[in-house]
């Protein structure tokens, strides 16, 4: 059975998981460009009124059980996450095109990314605060596009322009932009909110299948591999006790990471760096730094622990980080760090 994105979001958390691929459908290189017009433009085209229901294929996915804590279950999606992302955008247009987004919000933000806390905390942004079109941009001769609106607000982070899934969701909501009749976007945003949407899909539960977990990632093969980073989150946090494994996630994906993010990539621009990929530079100085603060830890505590030959990196680590005061110690040092520098900012912002 055919289902819309508004029927998905009203029944689960649709949530990007870390092992996918960067949203690549706003790139601007190769032939990107012209699949994204035509695809742009077929989405369009379904809301003229001799047009069909376009049916965008099969959305495959796994299905969580819901948590004591959560509303709706999880639905992850294994194949379809650029359509998926494509269609929120477009949502989320024609909702702020129609100031709706009041209305359409606590649904939109069902729909979130796990690659990445800045591409998660962006998608949160823009269907929560405000979209300030500011006076002097307003009386320019030439109109900013939504893209460059966006990236003038308060809340939008400098640095997220160097997120590969950020940057690619503002093209994409700038073509969206440049193809889309504003005088259509009412019809379109009573069809896209309605039961008998024009775009559909049809999901697809991979759970249910009994298929093995390792088909997960060979399906994903045709993306983007795992970058070293990723796969240390997905890794590290199996080899840590139960209780500790939520307090890691949301750390390494927010304070710790935020933290390396903010200084790092003010090396960007300045004389004598070469970074040609912001990301990657943070992603592997943290690796860098975790198996510094490692080693001291091991120095300090267990001078006489030696990685046995034969074992890999994160046999290793399980090894280190069953000792709990070598795991305490960890968290320690980078909440100790995180804490430092943000103290040293607030004094010099005050002074």
């Amino acid at each position: 059975m055919a289902t819309s994105l508004v029927q998905l979001l009203q029944n689960y958390k649709v949530v990007i998981p870390i092992i996918q691929r960067d949203y690549a459908q706003g790139r601007r290189y190769g032939n990107v460009p012209e699949i994204r017009d035509r695809f742009v433009n077929k989405l369009l085209d379904a809301f003229k009124p001799e047009t069909e229901v376009l049916e965008l294929d099969f959305i495959y996915g796994f299905l969580n059980k819901k948590e004591k804590d959560q509303q709706l279950p999880i639905f992850t999606p294994l194949d379809g996450q650029q359509r998926l992302t494509t269609l929120f955008l477009l949502h989320w247009f024609v909702s702020y095109k129609e100031g709706k987004l009041d209305e359409t919000k606590d649904l939109l933000l069902n729909f979130s990314y796990e690659t990445r806390h800045s591409s998660r905390v962006f998608c949160e942004k823009i269907v929560t605060e405000k979209i300030i079109i500011s006076t002097a941009s307003s009386n320019t001769k030439t109109t900013n596009s939504i893209g460059e609106h966006i990236e003038n607000q308060y809340w939008f982070f400098s640095g997220w322009k160097n997120d590969p899934t950020i940057s690619s969701m503002l093209t994409m909501l700038n073509t969206i932009e440049e193809k889309l009749n504003t005088e259509h976007t009412a019809s379109m945003y009573v069809n896209l909110w309605s039961s008998d949407s024009k775009l559909v899909f049809h999901q697809l539960d991979m759970s249910k299948l009994n298929l093995p977990d390792e088909l997960y990632i060979k399906m994903n093969s045709r993306g983007k591999p795992l970058t070293n980073f990723e796969y240390f989150k997905s890794q590290f946090s199996e080899i840590i006790p139960t209780e500790r494994r939520q307090e890691f996630n949301e750390k390494i994906d927010k304070d710790w990471y935020d933290l390396f993010w903010r200084q790092l990539s003010k090396l960007q621009n300045k004389e004598g760096y070469n970074i040609k990929d912001i990301a990657k530079f943070v992603d592997e100085s943290f690796l860098r730094f975790f198996q510094y603060i490692t080693d001291v830890l091991i120095a300090r505590n267990q001078p006489d622990l030696e990685r046995p030959v034969g074992i890999d990196q994160f046999s290793f680590y399980k090894i280190v980080y069953s000792d709990p005061q070598l795991l305490n110690g960890m968290f320690a040092v980078f909440d100790s760090i995180k804490n430092i520098v943000v103290h040293y900012f607030a004094f010099h912002f005050i002074v």
